[in-house]
């Protein structure tokens, strides 16, 4: 899935890479003719033009890939500080995060804080005076694809919630701007407050 709640860039990319190396994998086969990774094929007898015929899909869809999420690879060394910046190697880091990095890899307790939290927590929980640099950059690579989910996912309740009711000719700006901050935010009421 490459988008919706809680889908960050660096697991896109995590996805859209695994989908690239079947894809090669595919092609790998059908040029051996191969088929385990395609039951319909198994049942069939497939002449040689015809395993011809799919390298030539397979290949027409690797092109295709590789042409819309090129742009991936522009950004995967930096998705992959956000995403595990104990592994990194310091030399790859760009220079203004290096000094936050090496002192995120020297501390063993964040190191095992890392590897039992959700991400975003993890970063959320860093000391923001002394990894500022690196919370700032974490931040705006996390945030590469979220605001398009939220955008999109504010048209469709706009769409298919607001624009078909009955009541659509008495909604204000007021009721609009409230009806898209409480669909579009991550909010748990606290019945026991009062």
């Amino acid at each position: 899935m490459l988008q919706g709640k809680n889908v960050y860039a660096h697991d896109m990319v995590k996805s859209l890479n695994g989908f690239q190396f079947k894809l090669k994998l595919f092609l790998q086969h059908l040029l051996i003719k191969k088929v385990d990774h395609f039951p319909t094929l198994k049942l069939l007898k497939i002449s040689e033009n015809k395993f011809e015929k799919y390298v030539e899909i397979n290949n027409a869809v690797s092109d295709d890939f590789s042409r819309r999420f090129g742009d991936f690879r522009k950004i995967e060394a930096s998705l992959a500080i956000v995403r595990d910046p104990f592994i990194i190697d310091i030399d790859s880091v760009p220079s203004e995060l290096q000094l936050d990095i090496i002192d995120l890899q020297c501390d063993f307790d964040l190191r095992e804080f890392h590897r039992r939290e959700e991400i975003c927590k993890f970063y959320h929980t860093l000391n923001s005076e002394k990894f500022a640099k690196l919370k700032d950059f974490v931040r705006k690579m996390l945030v590469i694809f979220g605001l398009t989910y939220i955008a999109t996912y504010a048209k469709n309740i706009f769409n298919n919630k607001l624009n078909k009711n009955s009541l659509r000719s008495s909604i204000t700006d007021e009721h609009l701007k409230s009806v898209l901050r409480i669909s579009t935010a991550n909010l748990t009421p606290d019945i026991n407050f009062f």
